[in-house]
C-alpha cells in the first residue's frame, strides 16, 4: 500500500536498519534525506581501510596508502561473506605472471622490478576491491568518496592553478604529483567523471542529486581546460555512446546541450579554437602548429621497432624507455624529441613493448571480459530497473573514455585502471544479485493464492 506524500514518515523510517531495506522504500516513497546516501551502509575494518585508501590514493594528501591496504587486506577474513577470487583477479595474475616472464628476460631487471612491483600492488587493491564492494549501499559509498577526494583536491586544485596562472603547462591545466601532465590529468579525470554521472541517475534528494549534476560538469571542464586532444574525442566518443542509451533521447540530448553550453561558456577561445582546429584542419601541420602530434607519430613508430625486436616477451614491464633510447639513438631520421628516453604516449603500444604480443593479449582480455559483464547485466538489468541499467552503462561508458584516452597515454601500470575494472565488475555481479532476488520473488508471489505477478518493470533497490 503506498504511503500519501503528504503524510509525515513513521519514526522507523528515520533510522533504517543496515540492511538497506527500508531506505530503499523511503527513497521511492520520496522521503529521502539530503544525507540518506550515506546511511545503509554495512562498516567493516577492511571497508573503512579501502576508503581510505582511495583518499590518500586520488588526493595525494594523506599518504598512508600502503598502511590503509595492509590493513584493508588483513581485514577480509573477517568479512561477513566469503572470500571471492572472480576472472578479474585471475586475469590480472596470469598477466602479473607473465610479467615475470618478461623480467627475467630482460636487460633491464632493475626498472622492471620496480614496475613489477607497482602492478602486483595495483593486483592487491584490485582483490581487496572485488571483496569490499558486497551490496549497492558500499558501491555508492565508494563513489561518492571517490568523486569527492577528487572534487576537492585535483578537480578544485587544476582549475584554480589554471584560472590563476598559478602553474599550467603553456596554459594547459594541471595538477600535483601523478597529474602533472595534462594528458594525464584528462584521462584520470573520466574516473570520476563515471562516478559523478552514477550518481546523478541516484535516487534521493534534490540538492544532492543537483550537487552530482554540478560534479559532471567540473568533470567536463576540467578535460577541455587540460586541451587534450586525445581526452577531448574520447569525451565526445562517450557522450554519443552515452545518448545512444538514452530511453528519451531528446530530453537527453538537450541535456547536453546545455550542460555542454554551460562548460563552453567558461572556456576561453583559445582553448576551442584548438579543438576547432583539430576538426577543421586539412594537415596535420594546420591542426598541431606546435608539433606534439608530429613527434608523437615519429616516437609511435620507433615502439612498432622496439616491438619487433622482442615480439613475444617484450623488453620488461617498464623497460620500454630504456628501450626507445637505445633504438633512437644517432638517428638522423628523427625528430629531437623522439631521441633519448621516451614514454610512448599509447598504452597498448608501450604494453605491446614491454610485454610483448602475448602480454598486451592478456591485458585486453582482462580489460574485454569485464565490459562484456557489465554490458551483459546492464541489458538483463534493463528488464526489471532501467533506471539502475543506465547507471551502470555510465560507468561501462565513462571506461571506454579512459580507455579511448589511453590511446594517447600510459595507464597500464596505474592503479585507478584495476580499481575501476573491479567496480565493473562488481556492479555487474550485484546487477546479476538483484536479477536472481527478483526471479525468487516472483516465484513466491506467483505460488501464493490469488497473488498476481511482478510487474515487468520494479525497483530491486
Amino acid at each position: 500500500m503506498q504511503r500519501s506524500l503528504s503524510q509525515p514518515l513513521p519514526a522507523d523510517f528515520r533510522r533504517p536498519p543496515m540492511g538497506g531495506r527500508r531506505l530503499a522504500e523511503r527513497v521511492r516513497d520520496g522521503g529521502m534525506g539530503l544525507f540518506d546516501w550515506f546511511r545503509g551502509v554495512r562498516w567493516s575494518v577492511s571497508f573503512v581501510a579501502f576508503l581510505v585508501y582511495i583518499f590518500s590514493l586520488v588526493t595525494m594528501r594523506l599518504m598512508v596508502g600502503t598502511e590503509a591496504m595492509v590493513v584493508a587486506l588483513l581485514g577480509l577474513p573477517f568479512e561477513k561473506h566469503k572470500l571471492k577470487f572472480p576472472q578479474p583477479a585471475v586475469l590480472l595474475t596470469i598477466f602479473v605472471l607473465w610479467c615475470v616472464v618478461g623480467y627475467m628476460m630482460s636487460p633491464f631487471q632493475g626498472v622492471v622490478a620496480t614496475s613489477l612491483e607497482q602492478l602486483t600492488k595495483a593486483g592487491i587493491i584490485m582483490f581487496v576491491a572485488l571483496n569490499v564492494l558486497s551490496d549497492w549501499n558500499r558501491f555508492r559509498m565508494f563513489l561518492l568518496v571517490f568523486l569527492g577526494s577528487f572534487l576537492f583536491y585535483p578537480g578544485r586544485g587544476s582549475i584554480l592553478f589554471w584560472a590563476t596562472g598559478a602553474y599550467t603547462v603553456f596554459g594547459r591545466a594541471i595538477w600535483l604529483y601523478i597529474y602533472e601532465n595534462p594528458n594525464d590529468l584528462a584521462g584520470l579525470t573520466f574516473l570520476p567523471l563515471a562516478c559523478a554521472l552514477y550518481m546523478m541517475g541516484e535516487r534521493g534528494h534534490k540538492l544532492a542529486r543537483l550537487g552530482a549534476v554540478a560534479s559532471v560538469g567540473v568533470c567536463a571542464f576540467v578535460i577541455v581546460i587540460t586541451q587534450s586532444r586525445g581526452a577531448m574525442l574520447a569525451l565526445i566518443g562517450m557522450g554519443l555512446l552515452s545518448l545512444a542509451n538514452q530511453r528519451k533521447k531528446l530530453r537527453a540530448i538537450a541535456a547536453v546541450l546545455f550542460l555542454g553550453g554551460i562548460v563552453a561558456m567558461f572556456t576561453p577561445d583559445d582553448i576551442m579554437n584548438r579543438f576547432i582546429g583539430l576538426v577543421e584542419a586539412d594537415s596535420i601541420e594546420e591542426a598541431d602548429p606546435e608539433n606534439s602530434a608530429i613527434g608523437r607519430w615519429t616516437i609511435w613508430k620507433v615502439s612498432i621497432e622496439v616491438f619487433a625486436g622482442r615480439p613475444v616477451t617484450g623488453w620488461g614491464l617498464g623497460a620500454y624507455p630504456l628501450q626507445h633510447s637505445r633504438v633512437s639513438r644517432g638517428r638522423q631520421d628523427l625528430l629531437p624529441g623522439a631521441r633519448g628516453a621516451r614514454d610512448t604516449h599509447s598504452t597498448y603500444l608501450r604494453l605491446l613493448g614491454e610485454t610483448g604480443i602475448v602480454g598486451l593479449s592478456l591485458f585486453l582480455g582482462l580489460v574485454g571480459s569485464v565490459m562484456l559483464r557489465i554490458s551483459r547485466a546492464a541489458k538483463r538489468l534493463r528488464r526489471i530497473d532501467p533506471e539502475r541499467a543506465l547507471q551502470l552503462r555510465y560507468l561501462r561508458n565513462a571506461m571506454v573514455g579512459f580507455l579511448m584516452a589511453g590511446v594517447f597515454a600510459s595507464y597500464e601500470e596505474l592503479a585507478f585502471l584495476y580499481v575501476h575494472l573491479a567496480v565493473l565488475w562488481s556492479g555487474a555481479v550485484l546487477a546479476e544479485r538483484s536479477l536472481a532476488q527478483a526471479r525468487v520473488e516472483s516465484r513466491q508471489r506467483l505460488a501464493t493464492p490469488g497473488a498476481t505477478p511482478l510487474p515487468r518493470v520494479a525497483s530491486v533497490r
